[in-house]
C-alpha cells in the first residue's frame, strides 16, 4: 500500500532503521546486523530494497530464537536480488558484504534507534501521516484511506 503511493507521488516513503529487537535473539545482536545490512544495501543499492525488505521480514526468526548470521543474511540478499560484491557509494573500499562482517553501519542503526526509541516507537511498522504515528498498518483499506484523508485527496 505504502509503496503503490509512493509511485503515485501521493507519500514520501522514508524507511528508518530501529534494532528493537536485540535482547530477543539469544545475544548475536540479530535485529542491529539487520538493521546494518539494510543499510548496506540502501547505500549501495537502493534499487533492490522493494525485493529486499520484504525477503527479510519473511524469514525474520521468532522472538528469544537465535538471530540469523551474517552469511544467512547475506543469502537472503542474494536471493532478493542484492549483488554482495558491490562496492559502497559512501564506502568504495567496502562491499555489501565486508560491510556486513565490519557491521561498518552499527553507529547509524544505534542513533536511529535511540531516536525512534525517544520518538515513541514501540514496534514494528511504526508510520507516521504529517508526523502523526497510525494504527491502521495492519489494515491497507484504512491506512489508505487515512493517508489519503491527509493529503487532502479525499475528504470524509
Amino acid at each position: 500500500t505504502l509503496e503503490k503511493l509512493a509511485d503515485e507521488g501521493s507519500i514520501v516513503l522514508e524507511y528508518k532503521p530501529v534494532s528493537i529487537l536485540d535482547r530477543m535473539s539469544s545475544g548475536n545482536e540479530y535485529s542491529t546486523r539487520a538493521a546494518n545490512l539494510a543499510a548496506c544495501v540502501v547505500d549501495s543499492q537502493p534499487e533492490t530494497v522493494r525485493d529486499f525488505f520484504p525477503a527479510m521480514y519473511a524469514q525474520q526468526p521468532e522472538e528469544q530464537g537465535n538471530g540469523r548470521t551474517d552469511e544467512e543474511l547475506l543469502k537472503v540478499a542474494e536471493e532478493a536480488g542484492v549483488d554482495t560484491s558491490k562496492k559502497l557509494t559512501s564506502d568504495p573500499e567496502q562491499t555489501v558484504e565486508s560491510c556486513v562482517t565490519d557491521q561498518s553501519f552499527k553507529d547509524f542503526v544505534e542513533k536511529s534507534s535511540k531516536e525512534a526509541l525517544d520518538s515513541g516507537v514501540e514496534a514494528t511498522p511504526w508510520v507516521l501521516i504529517n508526523g502523526k504515528q497510525t494504527d491502521k498498518t495492519s489494515d491497507p483499506q484504512a491506512l489508505t484511506l487515512e493517508i489519503l484523508k491527509a493529503t487532502g485527496e479525499f475528504k470524509g
